[in-house]
């Protein structure tokens, strides 16, 4: 009702933690472990939700706990996914997977308020696609929506969508996600999520933006924002700064989204989540371009490097792209073969352009002779 950060679920899992020490019992344990750690994980707190989930699946793996040991793999995985961890998240995000039993493990839709597997597939949807495998994330994120609609379970549905939704922000389909974004809306609206209500809304303003509409697109965005932040969660602030800030430099404001990238990446960043921080990083070159203040360059750089830490190989086309365009802007620039070699060695990893918009924009740079 509130949200999963919010105060109150802090202090009741806080007061559940104490009286679980002196219990024996190891489901109750871990039970209040998983809670306890998702507050922290909503608020961005991840080392912290970390260290709950690390002891939740120690708990579940010394006692041969299956059951136990699914939600603690699920809690590890989604914790590197958000520090940027992508392989280490898709390990321990397939484990949980293989492990789910929808006649064993369908009811903790009820105990713990969101169905497992549509977590799972959801965020292993967003793994693939940050691992450069554009089909096996489409493909799970077809899964964890078609499992919400099967179960009917309105919660897991919206967050299906809500996930969807920034998948395909991720992949740059406005329309697709306009779409998802106006269904967890409308289930958010229904049913009194917030949460969800104000993550979708950030979804849909983006998609508006993008679409041509950036004045509304805009004030949705900021409206998301603020209903989102209201359930005490701060998770994904810093992504939503970074869209923010791509949406004023389509807006031609790019001194606002100087500001507001700014609070995306580095000290800016009050959280733990650096999921996105290549991105940031890229788009507060592309504003510092904009903005006439920089070449960006240092920017795509540092976008770049992260990327290839992160085994990202879509954000390292993005910021290679960047780098190439920036020495091509500039006459007699000495780098521009060597910004070309590596936009051509990273374009190098996908096996087909497809409709990728990343793919296509990329060919049409590198087939370009002036």
């Amino acid at each position: 009702v509130e949200g999963g950060s919010a105060a109150s679920v802090e202090a009741n899992y806080q007061r559940a933690y104490v009286l679980s020490q002196s219990s024996d019992d190891s489901a109750k344990k871990v039970n209040v472990l998983r809670g306890l750690g998702n507050v922290f994980f909503l608020k961005g707190e991840v080392g912290k939700s970390r260290e709950l989930a690390q002891r939740q699946l120690s708990i579940a793996l010394a006692e041969d706990n299956r059951d136990l040991a699914m939600g603690g793999y699920r809690s590890v995985g989604m914790c590197s996914f958000f520090t940027g961890d992508f392989s280490a998240a898709l390990a321990d995000l397939q484990r949980a997977n293989e492990i789910y039993d929808p006649a064993s493990h369908g009811m903790q839709k009820f105990s713990q308020g969101t169905d497992p597997a549509v977590i799972g597939l959801s965020m292993t949807a967003w793994v693939h696609w940050f691992l450069g495998d554009g089909a096996a994330a489409r493909d799970n994120i077809h899964q964890a929506l078609a499992h919400g609609d099967a179960i009917q379970h309105p919660f897991s549905q919206a967050y299906a969508h809500g996930l969807a939704a920034s998948m395909f922000q991720f992949c740059r389909e406005p329309d697709a996600t306009r779409q998802h974004a106006e269904a967890a809306i409308a289930l958010a609206r229904q049913n009194d999520y917030p949460y969800w209500f104000g993550w979708a809304k950030v979804m849909q303003g983006w998609a508006m933006a993008a679409l041509g509409d950036g004045e509304e697109g805009l004030a949705i965005l900021q409206d998301g924002l603020k209903i989102y932040q209201g359930t005490g969660a701060l998770q994904i602030t810093p992504y939503i700064q970074t869209l923010l800030a791509e949406i004023y430099g389509w807006s031609g404001q790019p001194e606002l989204g100087i500001a507001a990238v700014e609070a995306a990446h580095g000290q800016g960043n009050k959280t733990d989540v650096t999921f996105y921080e290549a991105e940031a990083l890229r788009i507060h070159g592309q504003l510092l371009q904009q903005s006439s203040t920089g070449d960006g360059s240092v920017f795509f750089q540092q976008a770049l490097d992260l990327a290839v830490s992160q085994r990202a190989p879509v954000l390292q086309l993005r910021a290679a792209m960047d780098l190439f365009t920036a020495a091509a802007a500039v006459t007699g620039h000495g780098n521009l073969e060597a910004a070309r070699s590596v936009l051509e060695t990273i374009f190098a990893q996908f096996h087909s352009v497809g409709q990728e918009p990343d793919l296509v924009e990329a060919k049409r740079l590198l087939d370009r002779t002036d």
